[in-house]
C-alpha cells in the first residue's frame, strides 16, 4: 500500500532533521553513497562482447581490455568518467570499439575530443570495419601506436586467417 503525501513529508523531514542533526547518521549516509556510487559498475559483472574478444585476440598483451570497468577516466566537460574499451600499457593512449547496432549515433570525433581533454590519445575501431577486414583493423591500430612502439608488435598476416575463424556474435555463450 502506499503512503499518504503527507506520510511521506514527515518521513522525509524527520530524515533531514536526522541527517542535520546526528553527526554520526550523517557520516553513515554519506559512506554508504559512496561506496554505491564507487561500485555501481561491479553489479553488472561486464564481459566482453564477441567483437571485443575477436579485437582482443589481435592485439599484443601490452594492450589490455579495460572495458569491464577496471580503469575509468575523468572527463571535466562531462563531470563524469569514461570506461574505454582498451589501455594501452605505458602510453596515454586507449582504444574504443563501437558496436555498429549501439554506437550508431555516436560521433567518434567527440569521443576523442572528451579523451583528448583528459590528456588520451583515442583510437575509434568500429565493429563493422572489425568483421570486414581484420588486416585492416591491426595496420590501423599499427599507426596509432607509432612506429617505435614496444606494442606495434601486432600479430602477421597469416596469424590473422586463423584468427577469422572466431565466432563474431555479438556475445560468446
Amino acid at each position: 500500500m502506499k503512503d499518504s503525501e503527507e506520510v511521506c513529508e514527515k518521513r522525509s523531514a524527520s530524515i533531514r532533521l536526522a541527517y542535520q542533526t546526528d553527526p554520526e547518521y550523517r557520516r553513515k549516509v554519506t559512506e554508504a553513497s559512496r561506496r554505491n556510487c564507487l561500485n555501481w559498475h561491479k553489479k553488472f559483472h561486464r564481459r566482453p562482447t564477441g567483437p571485443e574478444l575477436l579485437l582482443s585476440k589481435l592485439l599484443p598483451k601490452g594492450i589490455r581490455y579495460v572495458g569491464d570497468g577496471s580503469f575509468y577516466v575523468w572527463i571535466p566537460s562531462l563531470v563524469r568518467r569514461r570506461n574505454p574499451d582498451y589501455k594501452v600499457s605505458g602510453q596515454p593512449k586507449v582504444i574504443e570499439l563501437f558496436g555498429d547496432y549501439w554506437h550508431r549515433n555516436d560521433d567518434p570525433e567527440v569521443v576523442k575530443a572528451q579523451y583528448a581533454e583528459a590528456g588520451l590519445e583515442c583510437l575509434v575501431v568500429w565493429e563493422g570495419e572489425l568483421n570486414a577486414d581484420p588486416t585492416a583493423v591491426v595496420e590501423k591500430i599499427n599507426r596509432f601506436l607509432g612506429p617505435g612502439s614496444s606494442q606495434s608488435e601486432l600479430l602477421d598476416r597469416s596469424a590473422l586467417i586463423l584468427a577469422g575463424g572466431v565466432n563474431r556474435g555479438s556475445r560468446e555463450r
